[in-house]
């Protein structure tokens, strides 16, 4: 459950807030006074005096707006529940009707944080098509809404980020706690882990050798956001994306089954940043942002990029460890 997410705390103290105004309202029965006036003083102006604090500018204000806007309705709604809580019924036992909501609320909010004991908590088993993957969660992985697309069987972020574990909660419950695979028809993995996991090796040449050709093709062609479609002509498209997806399916739509786009950074051609596409097997189609230095003669961004994903594969072949 710990540490929890920045939104769960916020959320806990907005349902403390209201607690405090419900249970006070419904012990002294008086919406006008100055503990009262006190609480919405403090709902008003806490976010302000935190923007004031790191500096007010067009971000910070807005949030301070949105969390002032919204502590002022936490205790409003408070007040509303302590008035009824205290027409309900009288004494001890309406500080405990007040404070319910707020403890149920915060019931709710904990238990989404909550990933089980299981399988599911270090490692997720993921079918794309013909492929069978064991992703580590520190890996990172994300499965996107597409357009047009069929329902996926689990939808969300799965990684270490204290945010992502309501959907990691929902993953788990899809896949009997990681026991099973989940069929998904597109997935987005980070290549950075698997990268950092060698680069160390690759830097120091103590690497076998029918590995140093891996080494050669990322020191090359730098893969980054890798995203998996469990057909072909990467149909259907997800909502999000690192590339422009119409110039690859333009390509694909013309018969190119492989290819890289590149264009140069901001800074100029010394650094490239492309886009790569390649079949990894007859069902799943891969398409990965990747940088690249200036243009050199002969170089094979296609190819680097395909070897670097065999080896990911390998690496995430549901057999190894097991």
């Amino acid at each position: 459950m710990f540490p929890l997410h920045e939104d769960t705390i916020l959320m806990l103290a907005l349902l403390a807030a209201g607690a405090a105004m419900a249970v006070f309202i419904s012990w002294y029965g008086r919406v006008i006074s100055w503990a009262c006036a006190a609480l919405f003083l403090i709902a008003l102006a806490w976010p302000w005096l935190i923007a004031l604090a790191l500096g007010l500018d067009a971000y910070t204000t807005m949030l301070a707006s949105h969390f002032s806007g919204l502590s002022l309705l936490a205790v409003t709604l408070g007040a509303f529940w302590g008035l009824a809580a205290r027409r309900v019924t009288a004494g001890a036992l309406s500080l405990l009707v007040a404070g319910l909501p707020a403890l149920a609320g915060a019931g709710y909010v904990l238990e989404r944080q909550r990933v089980p004991d299981a399988p599911c908590a270090e490692r997720a088993l993921f079918d794309v098509g013909d492929l069978s993957l064991e992703i580590p969660r520190g890996m990172s992985a994300l499965s996107a809404e597409a357009k047009g697309g069929p329902e996926q069987a689990w939808e969300g972020s799965y990684g270490p980020w204290s945010g992502a574990k309501p959907e990691i909660r929902r993953l788990c419950l899809a896949s009997d706690g990681g026991r099973r695979p989940v069929e998904l028809f597109h997935l987005w993995v980070s290549f950075n882990w698997f990268k950092k996991a060698h680069r160390e090796a690759c830097e120091r040449n103590e690497v076998p050798d029918d590995f140093a050709p891996y080494c050669a093709a990322v020191a090359r062609t730098e893969l980054t956001v890798v995203q998996l479609y469990a057909r072909p002509d990467g149909m259907p498209i997800p909502t999000r994306s690192h590339f422009n997806y119409d110039q690859v399916v333009s390509r694909l739509s013309a018969g190119e089954t492989s290819g890289a786009l590149c264009k140069d950074s901001t800074l100029g051609p010394q650094t490239r940043y492309c886009t790569i596409w390649l079949p990894l097997t007859p069902d799943v189609l891969a398409v990965s942002t990747a940088k690249l230095g200036p243009v050199s003669d002969g170089e094979t961004p296609v190819a680097d990029a395909q070897l670097a994903l065999r080896t990911l594969l390998e690496r995430l072949s549901p057999q190894e460890g097991q």
